[in-house]
């Protein structure tokens, strides 16, 4: 049974797999990008930590982190303009740079693995994983 809302809008894909109780969905969703299994997922806060009056505010579409340490940065992008790469890029780098604290080595920070589902092809090249489906 079809329900008709569509889960490429911002907002639906934002409550279906960034709300409380959508974990399971969202492990589903990033385990069949990835080719691995995700557990125990924790969902975060969407929004950025600023750290000082004039920075500006990042707002991820989902974020969460799983039971090994792995953060996520899952983002829906309908329409795909020139800036989004850097955007996108700008928010990885927020949230694995972030996660660093005082005594932390470089050498046992877990990964940030972030995962744009894009309405048009936007990233090409062998260091990204492209797929193409029709919703």
């Amino acid at each position: 049974m079809r329900s008709g809302i569509d889960p490429r809008i911002d907002y639906v894909f934002k409550r279906l797999f960034g709300s409380e109780g959508g974990e399971p969905l969202l492990a589903a969703l990033l385990a069949a990008v990835t080719g691995r299994a995700v557990a125990g997922l924790e969902l975060l806060n969407p929004f950025s930590r600023l750290e000082f009056a004039g920075q500006k505010v990042s707002i991820y579409d989902v974020r969460a982190r799983g039971s090994g340490g792995t953060q996520f940065h899952a983002e829906m992008q309908m329409l795909y303009g020139w800036v989004f790469r850097k955007r996108f890029l700008h928010y990885w780098a927020e949230i694995h740079g972030g996660r660093m604290q005082r005594g932390d080595y470089h050498e046992t920070t877990r990964p940030t693995v972030g995962v744009c589902f894009l309405a048009e092809e936007g990233f090409a090249g062998p260091a990204f994983h492209n797929t193409t489906a029709r919703v």
